[in-house]
């Protein structure tokens, strides 16, 4: 009697067909899961941004984190000869989330923002490093945006001398001896609605260029990035954080169209 040694043609050609169906069918679940990871990852980022904002606008009569800084802390952005500071380096940002506030330690004004800090999905973000530093405008932005007409300019020469003021809060405060444009907790009518912190391009965000995202390329200013599957990460003003779809966020590119997620003081 001939005794059968190992596998037959056949079966093998069976065994390999079964593998491969069993790997077409975990790999995008696989791949699924790993990109549901990176959202979480974001949102517990924002968070966290959110956390440190309720606590500094619970210490400083209600003004949330500055949108820019007028004064010279080392991270400047000159502009017509003046001073701007974005807020992800503005000496109140960084303190709060526990960042050093020494522009020694990094090799650009722009690359300051820890790794863990970025979002895992903003590849151009951590394309753009220093040492352990990597770009945050390229993977969260600040609202800016004031009213339906227009946002709040992020330039001093509008608003940043108390002498100039025309309306109060939304206009300027000076915390601690630093002039900065902020929003103030009392003037937010509906802050569970209103975004303050959200996935983006650029570190200043308004409702005209939220329609604009192709991918992780920078090829318009102020845009918000759908990253997570068509969807964006957002931290509204009330702390809260969620993944909210475009078609709730994409204004079209237009002023005149009152948004109830962007215009954060109507």
């Amino acid at each position: 009697m001939i005794q059968k040694n190992g596998f037959t043609l056949i079966e093998l050609l069976v065994v390999i067909a079964v593998i491969s169906l069993l790997i077409s069918i975990l790999v995008p679940t696989l791949n699924s899961a790993r990109d549901l990871a990176k959202t979480v990852v974001c949102l517990s980022t924002l968070r966290r941004f959110g956390t440190a904002d309720t606590i500094h606008h619970t210490e400083n009569d209600g003004w949330h984190f500055p949108i820019a800084s007028f004064v010279d802390n080392g991270f400047n952005t000159p502009k017509d000869g003046t001073v701007m500071v974005l807020w992800f380096n503005t000496t109140d940002f960084r303190e709060a989330m526990g960042w050093s506030t020494d522009p020694s330690l990094f090799g650009s004004k722009w690359i300051t923002a820890p790794k863990e800090a970025i979002c895992p999905k903003a590849s151009l973000a951590l394309s753009n490093s220093y040492k352990t530093y990597r770009r945050m405008d390229y993977s969260y932005g600040m609202n800016i945006q004031r009213h339906n007409e227009r946002p709040i300019p992020p330039y001093p020469d509008h608003y940043y001398m108390p002498t100039n003021l025309t309306q109060p809060a939304d206009r300027l405060a000076v915390l601690q001896g630093r002039n900065f444009s902020s929003f103030r907790e009392s003037d937010i009518q509906h802050p569970a609605q209103k975004l303050e912190f959200a996935d983006s391009l650029e570190g200043n965000l308004t409702k005209y260029h939220s329609n604009l995202y192709q991918g992780e390329q920078r090829t318009f200013p102020n845009m918000t990035a759908y990253r997570h599957g068509g969807k964006v990460n957002i931290l509204f003003f009330d702390g809260h954080a969620d993944t909210t779809p475009r078609a709730d966020v994409d204004a079209g590119g237009t002023w005149g169209v009152p948004h109830e997620i962007w215009d954060v003081l109507d």
